[in-house]
């Protein structure tokens, strides 16, 4: 039986298939049997898969199926449960498919930037599923907030420590590790595969891999 990870933000938030990129591919390249579905109907996740294809720089071990249909999603869940790790990168309907998904999501990671406004956003999609959850009797499912778009430079500090504070006022989990903004993760969303499959040990290449493996760890393990 396949682990669910539901990667899923407010109406107007972003950062969610890079998010999902990520995690595919670190997840598959420690061998884990990965598929993304991508249920927005701009197909970023289809159209990255489609690049890293004609870029021969496939990730052994990640598939990536379409599903722009909500109520077709569990049924295409079970139909490919012999995978692993199934990733669902939601789209504009992220209320409704997350609340659908809540009793059979195993993790629901919810990318935010770093800013007032999008942790406001977050906080109210969380408190959103809370009622939700309670209203049916279900269970609220296991989720982490990633900080996405970290600054290692500026550090992003008083937006940062704005969004922390808010976040432990409103008792919101968010994970330890900061997803930052790299140029390798850049590159791969154009379509060059996974962070493993980038040429040469840089730092650069190497500092995207360690944060990329982190943010995956503290996901899965705490």
């Amino acid at each position: 039986m396949a682990s669910i990870i539901t990667v899923a933000t407010p109406k107007g938030g972003s950062g969610k298939t890079t998010i999902s990129i990520i995690l595919a591919g670190e997840l598959s390249n420690q061998g884990f049997k990965t598929l993304i579905i991508d249920t927005d109907k701009q197909q970023s996740a289809i159209r990255w898969h489609q690049k890293t294809l004609s870029n021969n720089s496939r990730q052994e071990n990640l598939e990536v199926l379409a599903s722009t249909e909500p109520s077709k999603i569990v049924s295409l869940l079970d139909e490919n449960s012999h995978f692993d790790v199934i990733i669902v990168d939601t789209a504009g309907f992220a209320d409704q498919l997350t609340f659908a998904l809540s009793s059979i999501t195993d993790l629901l990671v919810i990318p935010c930037k770093i800013s007032s406004f999008d942790g406001d956003q977050v906080i109210a999609f969380v408190n959103q599923l809370r009622e939700l959850t309670a209203k049916d009797n279900k269970e609220m499912p296991k989720y982490k907030v990633v900080l996405n778009e970290y600054d290692p430079i500026t550090k992003n500090s008083k937006s940062l420590e704005n969004v922390y504070k808010s976040f432990i006022e409103h008792n919101i989990s968010v994970s330890d590790v900061l997803m930052q903004k790299r140029e390798r993760v850049k590159t791969i969303t154009e379509g060059t595969g996974s962070l493993y499959l980038l040429k040469g040990k840089d730092d650069a290449t190497v500092n995207a891999q360690t944060n990329s493996r982190n943010l995956a760890y503290d996901l899965l393990n705490n």
